[in-house]
């Protein structure tokens, strides 16, 4: 059975490969242990020799693979167990990867080989044996009542629980094609980790959750959460085509704008838009304006000019929720002539 040493030193161990294959990269090949020797074979990470589970657990396995070996060249021997989920975490971590369910109780021996070394696995199911850690809580902000633009930040907080204390690592995936996008160190019999977005990543933007999977010192891998995200707006650009200005105090200014939906055509967030004319801080005309994706249109916007008595050049800005133009106008005043 693995000991506390033991423990210590394969989470130092699973860490530094972390930071040599970077997490979120795509196709990452092999990776150096910090501050050690490069490998010549394949070796364990992340996972004990030895683990009792409960019936219908999930186990991952992993193994850290020399430079220049594709993690897909390592070979696996997993019985007739049904697989598990986490199949695109080779790719995150630059780790060979294989996950698999237990659901009748007995003993099982995995085996991991390449260029001659085999690493083995012993798992016995049973119904005293440990329960798969869990997502106690997963929450997206803002939440799934809430509109954004594709430039605004979110956040998704997970909370995690084991009974066993032995909490190593939360695996971040997108909902759309379950593609690994953050793993983030974990510990103790409870946790909490937050994944921070600067802006709407695409998955939200076309409508698909979050999913957060937790993982165990010893292997042992809990149910994937989902947490359903914001709406997001699908982005509108203006452009100002033209004015009728200068005009004279009292008349009607006018100005011609472009308004184009430039948003993926993935998205499902709304494609409705309200376009101001603004004058100062006041808004002097809108339209609310609606396009399908790579749809545009061509409105016009406009208000009568207050009196004045001499001429001015003021700005005017037309805007959007995502997106603002402005131009400077001039009016002369009344008689035509300053005073």
């Amino acid at each position: 059975m693995l000991r506390v040493g033991d423990e210590v030193m394969r989470r130092r161990d699973y860490l530094s490969c972390i930071g040599a294959a970077g997490i979120g990269g795509a196709g990452a090949v092999g990776s150096d242990r910090a501050g050690g020797p490069p490998l010549q074979s394949i070796e364990r990470v992340g996972s004990s020799e030895e683990v009792t589970v409960t019936l219908n657990s999930a186990m991952l396995f992993e193994v850290a693979v020399p430079d220049g070996v594709d993690p897909v060249d390592v070979d696996w021997a997993l019985g007739d167990l049904s697989g598990g989920p986490l199949l695109d975490l080779s790719y995150a971590t630059g780790n060979a990867t294989r996950s698999a369910r237990f659901e009748e109780s007995g003993s099982y021996t995995i085996r991991a080989s390449h260029d001659g070394t085999t690493v083995e696995w012993a798992v016995t199911a049973a119904e005293d044996g440990r329960d798969p850690p869990r997502i106690d809580s997963l929450s997206t902000r803002p939440g799934p009542d809430e509109t954004i633009g594709v430039a605004d930040s979110v956040e998704i907080v997970a909370d995690a629980l084991d009974d066993a204390g032995d909490l190593e690592r939360l695996v971040w995936v997108e909902g759309r094609n379950y593609t690994v996008v953050a793993v983030h160190e974990i510990e103790g019999e409870s946790d909490t980790t937050t994944l921070s977005l600067d802006e709407a990543p695409h998955w939200i933007q076309y409508g698909y959750p979050t999913v957060a999977y937790p993982i165990c010192a010893d292997g042992r891998l809990g149910e994937g959460a989902t947490s359903d995200g914001p709406s997001v707006r699908q982005p509108f650009a203006l452009e100002l085509v033209e004015t009728n200005a200068p005009v004279t105090a009292g008349d009607r200014f006018t100005a011609t704008v472009s308004v184009a939906n430039v948003g993926d055509m993935m998205m499902v967030g709304p494609n409705t838009q309200g376009v101001r004319l603004v004058v100062g801080d006041e808004v002097v005309d809108s339209q609310s304006v609606t396009l399908d994706w790579n749809e545009s249109t061509t409105i016009e916007l406009g208000y009568a000019t207050y009196p004045v008595e001499r001429d001015v050049t003021f700005p005017i800005r037309v805007a959007c929720a995502d997106d603002a133009v402005t131009r400077e106008i001039h009016v002369t005043a009344n008689d035509g002539a300053d005073d």
